[in-house]
């Protein structure tokens, strides 16, 4: 089933999945407000780049919303297994990067923030890769050559 089917089958508008795509992402910067004042306010942080280091996952998290927001709204002929995957890589990754953030912040060695900021760039770099792939895959072509 392609993910323009399953929107008809279970009557999902256009409206509603743009409202997900934006009010969701507000959420999840809330969210991170919330985590970085937790940290600040219980003194686990000790430094300005623990604190960057305490909302890392967010960039990751958004941008999975996005692509999946993305497949969601414009590529129609995608199949529904992907926005499953795109949920679930979403919250998998989100939870392995706060056990990691939770350690480079406990531990505060200046080489493992070098490295946690330099797998979190590759991991977003893989994710855009993912997100141009899935674009030239399946965007839906207006006119085919006969």
């Amino acid at each position: 089933m392609t993910v323009g089917e399953a929107n008809n089958k279970y009557g999902i508008s256009r409206t509603y999945l743009w409202t997900w795509a934006i009010f969701l992402q507000l959420i999840f910067f809330a969210l991170a407000l919330g985590v970085a004042y937790g940290c600040y306010h219980d003194h686990v942080a000790r430094s300005p780049r623990s604190l960057l280091v305490s909302v890392a996952w967010l960039p990751y998290l958004t941008l999975c919303h996005v692509i999946q927001s993305y497949v969601s709204l414009f590529l129609p002929l995608a199949p529904v297994a992907i926005c499953a995957a795109l949920v679930i890589a979403a919250m998998v990754g989100t939870g392995v990067l706060m056990v990691v953030t939770l350690v480079v912040i406990t531990y505060g060695h200046t080489a493992a923030f070098i490295a946690f900021g330099s797998a979190n760039i590759i991991i977003l770099a893989v994710l855009l890769a993912i997100w141009y792939w899935l674009d030239r895959t399946y965007r839906a072509v207006d006119s085919l050559p006969s």
